[in-house]
């Protein structure tokens, strides 16, 4: 069991890691593209593109290791091969840690906000440039429509990946009464 606990531990800490590069990405990516420390009139905009889908990426990442420490936790709550002791921690665990945590409420929120925010900067970016009040993506710069795409990208991806690990989360739980349903293990709630 002690293999459980340090993969457990293991993943955690690689998931602490990629939330770090997340924060790193988006502030290098945003810095590079508003020009911080350029004395250059023009910026590398297109960069700011890149942002949402660096969020999403680290969200995936970090929504498939849930899915994987999830899954070690379940079995660990429902194996024979636990002490009662173990059981009884990881069933307590179950019951009282909420399905949406707030680290996964941190990071999929913070990607909706600054996808948001990209969408934004674009579609300001194309009002700025067109001397009529509607959007005229005929007078926009490719680039706004790369960074407006961007954003809406980043909504849908991170929309689609919460969605995902919602399905894995129940998918881990049904694995679960299976097992136990062909071990013939009672007594340990899932």
């Amino acid at each position: 069991m002690a293999d459980f606990r340090d993969q457990i531990i293991q993943t955690q800490n690689v998931r602490s890691d990629l939330m770090k590069w997340k924060l790193i990405l988006v502030a290098g990516l945003g810095g590079a593209a508003i020009g911080i420390n350029s004395a250059q009139n023009e910026h590398p905009r297109f960069l700011l593109a890149l942002i949402p889908i660096a969020c999403v990426y680290v969200d995936a990442l970090c929504a498939h290791l849930w899915l994987r420490i999830n899954g070690i936790e379940k079995f660990l709550s429902i194996s024979e091969f636990s002490s009662s002791l173990e059981r009884d921690y990881e069933n307590f665990l179950t019951m009282f840690v909420p399905k949406w945590k707030l680290e996964s409420l941190a990071l999929h929120v913070s990607t909706l906000f600054i996808s948001g925010i990209i969408f934004i900067a674009g579609l300001w970016s194309s009002v700025k440039l067109n001397p009529y009040p509607e959007i005229d993506f005929k007078t926009s710069k490719p680039e706004d429509i790369g960074i407006i795409l961007a954003g809406l990208l980043g909504f849908v991806m991170t929309i689609i990946i919460r969605n995902r690990y919602n399905i894995g989360t129940k998918n881990v739980d049904k694995a679960a009464t299976r097992w136990q349903e062909i071990h013939g293990v009672k007594g340990n709630s899932v």
